[in-house]
């Protein structure tokens, strides 16, 4: 009877300090402000254009724009971009992911880019999603190219704490001249700070919004061992409060000089924004996290990322020179997860549970 009250009293212990353990991030979560509630909705007609396959589209209540339906079958994928390239800017929108159980293969992604004005030196900021097998749950991966750094592709990959087939959940990318954040439902999960060490590679062109859904059976999932299943098609991913702000940049301009490394000498000087949106992502403002902020991401990064390029050895033995301390840090608690095989269903999470679980 002692022994069992014994083990009963570990238990409650155990319960109460993971309670605790997750009180910070739920509070901080609580303070966090939702940087994307203070950006327009731009109408997708005046804003987009698609790019390829028949995106479908329906009108919403004012705050949320329209939404945008992309579709992946057998005869094609969808996607969408804006009308307008940004030197430097806030890109958001919310997204609800494809039902199915089976999603391999498939990409859904929500990027800026300038590959088409900058073909051999291109920027790039990326939110890619890559489905996976019945009753495994979709991955997210960030990457942040500059000045045509493909070789020095900067991936970071996380868990999902929620599941994003379920309903539409916020995603954001801030990039200004001092820093890039990306933010799901306004926690940010990854900071990259514009310094010295990444000389050139810090995207500095004016970049344009897309969507895109389609077939990455080729590597997607397990490095293309399991291909996109068109028996479960067609997949639809929806779109809603698509909102871009930035320095709209000419693109005119831009073909001029597409091959001119350097940033344009008509964006450089672009210090305010020529709109009746008082909102400014190039204002003091929004050039550093708050103490909320940088809990919050320092809880996302050490629970649910499970690779960084910083932590990759083998790809890069010498590690890039942006790989501060604190990337380091996270870095470390990586190896201790990677040493986990059991992984949960998103679909019973709560905090707790997920923590526990080293989801």
């Amino acid at each position: 009877m002692i022994i069992m009250r014994t083990q009963l009293m570990g238990l409650i212990l155990t319960i109460m300090s993971a309670i605790r353990i997750n009180a910070l991030p739920v509070k901080e979560f609580a303070r966090l402000e939702d940087m994307s509630g203070r950006f327009q909705a731009l109408s997708f007609t005046e804003a987009y254009s698609v790019i390829w396959g028949s995106p479908s589209i329906s009108s919403l209540e004012p705050d949320h724009g329209d939404a945008v339906h992309l579709k992946l079958d057998k005869t094609s994928g969808s996607g969408f971009v804006s009308l307008e390239n940004y030197m430097y800017g806030f890109y958001s929108t919310s997204i609800k992911f494809p039902v199915q159980d089976y999603a391999a293969g498939i990409v859904l992604a929500f990027y800026t880019s300038n590959g088409d004005e900058f073909p051999s030196n291109h920027d790039e900021l990326d939110f890619e999603f890559l489905g996976n097998i019945k009753g495994r749950p979709w991955r997210m991966q960030t990457n942040v190219y500059g000045n045509g750094s493909v070789a020095h592709g900067r991936e970071e990959r996380f868990d999902f704490w929620f599941n994003p087939t379920a309903d539409y959940h916020n995603y954001s990318i801030l990039w200004n001249q001092h820093h890039i954040v990306f933010m799901v439902d306004s926690i940010p999960i990854r900071e990259m700070i514009r310094s010295e060490p990444l000389e050139g590679d810090y995207p500095s062109k004016p970049m344009g919004m897309y969507a895109t859904l389609w077939d990455g059976s080729a590597w997607a999932t397990d490095g293309g061992r399991f291909k996109v299943d068109y028996k479960y098609a067609p997949f639809i991913a929806s779109f809603k409060s698509l909102k871009m702000q930035g320095c709209a940049a000419n693109p005119f301009l831009q073909n001029l000089e597409k091959e001119n490394t350097r940033p344009l000498a008509s964006s450089m000087g672009c210090t305010s924004l020529e709109t009746d949106n008082s909102v400014n992502p190039l204002e003091a403002e929004f050039l550093s996290l708050s103490p909320q902020q940088e809990a919050a991401m320092a809880w996302v990064r050490s629970t649910y990322m499970y690779y960084s390029y910083c932590d990759d050895k083998s790809r890069y033995p010498t590690p890039l020179p942006e790989c501060t301390s604190r990337v380091a840090a996270s870095s470390r608690v990586l190896r201790s997860r990677k040493q986990r095989t059991k992984r949960a269903n998103y679909r019973s999470f709560n905090l707790t549970s997920a923590r526990e679980s080293g989801f």
